[in-house]
């Protein structure tokens, strides 16, 4: 009576069943479900997948092995340079630069020790960038995020959780401004940027959209809608101008949308930082 091609062992006045992995029970009629939480072999938190004959795992990033219980060593095909030791985390990894040396994978070399009469003497680089003679003209290398001849424009900014926020001083945001922002999001809401209190200027997103307001000291305040949504993970570009009390949106190099605030006050304060 032996089912799912078990095997019958025989004994005094009974017998046993042996089952197959996959069977339990006296007759091994019961189907073991190895998914069950009780049973579930796969881990660190991969997906348990029930197959005919047994299960398999669908590992989480980082996981290799039938039960996703070892650690992919992601140290063998790293981009360390310079001599630069690999350190395996968990799909990932991190470099440690020998001294000197600096940058995600170690690939910026250390200052060059330049003579008293170089070029670079008194050339000021800023941001941390790193001064190098080239056809006797100094030139400024700068660090990821900054451009410009002295690399004192930030251009690109990594944020690291969802608490961080960028911080522009007064002195570095003008009455007469254009700002312009590339972003890719999937999110519905959310702040983009906003500069003062009781006068102020917000961007955000609104059910997709982008919601631009501008206040120059008259309430309420004026709001101007984009036609088009952008939480579809593509990158967009929004670009704002603020002029006196005028303010346009544009979307991806589109046609302008234009709002006015009418105040006393002629433009908007701009002494406190721009967030």
């Amino acid at each position: 009576d032996c089912e799912n091609n078990s095997t019958c062992v025989d004994g005094i006045n009974n017998y046993t069943c042996l089952c197959p992995p996959e069977y339990t029970g006296e007759l091994c009629e019961e189907k073991l479900d190895f998914c069950a939480q009780d049973l579930n072999p796969c881990q660190h938190d991969s997906k348990c997948i029930l197959m005919p004959k047994g299960f398999k795992c669908d590992c989480t990033p980082g996981y290799v092995g039938e039960h996703c219980d070892i650690d992919f060593d992601d140290c063998q095909d790293h981009k360390c340079k310079n001599g630069a030791h690999c350190t395996d985390a968990v799909n990932g990894y991190t470099c440690t630069c020998p001294e000197g040396y600096s940058g995600l994978f170690c690939e910026f070399s250390p200052p060059m020790v330049l003579p008293r009469t170089s070029p670079c003497d008194n050339f000021d680089c800023q941001n941390g960038a790193q001064c190098i003679v080239r056809a006797g003209e100094p030139i400024c290398q700068c660090l990821p995020g900054y451009q410009g001849d002295k690399c004192e424009k930030l251009v690109s900014v990594n944020f690291v959780n969802k608490e961080s926020y960028l911080q522009i001083p007064s002195a570095k945001v003008r009455p007469q401004t254009n700002i312009t922002l590339q972003i890719a999001t999937d999110e519905d809401s959310g702040i983009l940027l906003y500069k003062g209190d009781k006068d102020h200027i917000a961007v955000e997103l609104y059910r997709g959209r982008v919601r631009a307001s501008y206040d120059t000291g008259s309430h309420p305040a004026s709001a101007i809608y984009s036609v088009e949504t952008i939480n579809d993970g593509n990158f967009h570009i929004v670009e704002l101008l603020a002029l006196d009390q005028s303010l346009s949106l544009s979307m991806d190099g589109g046609s302008p949308k234009i709002i006015t605030n009418l105040s006393k006050q002629s433009t908007l304060n701009f002494d406190s930082p721009l967030y």
